[in-house]
């Protein structure tokens, strides 16, 4: 499951109330308000809604704000088998009815207390050996493989990069960097022969020049 347009949709006023639940100290807070006012995706019914996707602190506030989704998984519906990172989240059963009836109520839980809603596109009952995409992998029993899209994107911009070393806009160091990155992705995966590829086609042609 995944939150519709999670990081647009943050309460800004329930944001605050669930930090206020452990933290006490006026500075802090007025610190802390100050950094969530500081964006506003849109004004909705209660409030401003919206925190900048790639700051930091939304990183820390998105796990306040969905620790209460956590709890209620884990405390109210009893789920054993759940992960979730950020608005990203998996629970594992045999039982695929059970799977279909827990919708409902997360949906529910979702809208009245967090105000968000989940994807309806990216709702998806499947099973294990069918691969699970979760964090940028696809998760099978004893493996796991990198999303089609990523190694997409990734050769796509490993061949913009290299035309651009080769106009002499980029130095083979930011290239080789950029390349130690993507490599890193793929270590993660069971990706051998993609990696082995990818070093074949750029890694060679910048060892010279260092």
């Amino acid at each position: 499951m995944d939150i519709k347009r999670f990081f647009d949709t943050v309460n800004h006023q329930s944001l605050k109330t669930l930090i206020r639940k452990n933290i006490a100290d006026e500075n802090a807070l007025k610190i802390i308000d100050a950094i969530i006012d500081s964006f506003r995706v849109c004004k909705g019914p209660q409030g401003d809604m919206g925190i900048p996707l790639g700051n930091a602190t939304s990183q820390l506030f998105a796990n306040i704000y969905l620790h209460e989704l956590d709890d209620f998984i884990k405390q109210e519906l009893r789920e054993r088998y759940y992960l979730r990172y950020c608005d990203d989240f998996i629970i594992l059963s045999s039982n695929r009815n059970h799977l279909k009836s827990l919708i409902p109520h997360i949906q529910k839980f979702l809208h009245h207390h967090l105000q968000l809603e989940l994807h309806p596109k990216k709702l998806i009952i499947r099973k294990v050996n069918q691969g699970i995409d979760f964090v940028g992998y696809v998760l099978f029993l004893k493996h796991k493989l990198v999303r089609i899209r990523t190694k997409q994107r990734m050769k796509k911009r490993l061949k913009e990069a290299y035309g651009s070393y080769l106009q002499g806009k980029m130095e083979d160091v930011e290239l080789d960097q950029r390349l130690q990155s993507y490599l890193g992705i793929l270590s993660h995966a069971n990706e051998y022969q993609l990696s082995l590829a990818v070093k074949n086609a750029y890694w060679v042609r910048t060892s010279d020049f260092r």
